[in-house]
């Protein structure tokens, strides 16, 4: 897959950085490309066919729907497993290295709470990070405030997460 040259300045300016602009520029730089969809078509066909064991299937959906399916953690580790099963050793690994940045990109956006929401361009990247953060979601709810929307996720252990989508 090739990403473009402007998202991966934006990533790196961002991870350089870190500050809410250089994370609000990465976002926007994703959500203009053609192909973001926030509501993910692809994600329930690769898991399917991940699980048919059609990896060189999977690579070549996944793909066909980046950039704007840059940084979505699930997105990184489908293709770093496909990747793997068919024994592209460096292609998997680099899948993985973006699946980690994507999570970092997510926690270092906030602390989760209502003040600090973490920031996501989908909803299957809240399930993911709270995945990585070994958290089990109990209920969701959505919350609309100034025109901004957040889901919460009231959490197993008694938390509520909250997530700014973006």
């Amino acid at each position: 897959m090739h990403v473009p040259a402007r998202v991966n300045e934006a990533l790196r300016a961002h991870l350089d950085r870190d500050t809410p602009e250089s994370l609000a520029l990465l976002q926007g730089t994703i959500r203009s490309e053609p192909t973001f969809d926030a509501s993910c078509p692809w994600h329930e066909r690769a898991t399917f066919l991940l699980q048919s064991d059609r990896h060189d299937e999977v690579i070549r959906l996944i793909n066909a729907y980046m950039p704007g399916a840059f940084l979505s953690p699930d997105a990184h580790l489908m293709l770093s497993h496909a990747h793997e099963q068919i024994r592209d050793v460096d292609r998997s690994r680099l899948e993985a290295y973006r699946a980690t940045t994507a999570l970092r990109v997510v926690v270092d956006s906030g602390s989760g709470t209502r003040e600090r929401p973490w920031q996501v361009l989908r909803v299957i990247d809240e399930y993911a990070t709270l995945r990585h953060l070994r958290v089990v979601p109990a209920a969701q709810r959505l919350v609309i405030d100034g025109g901004r929307e957040f889901d919460v996720h009231a959490c197993e252990d008694g938390v509520e997460r909250w997530f700014e989508l973006v």
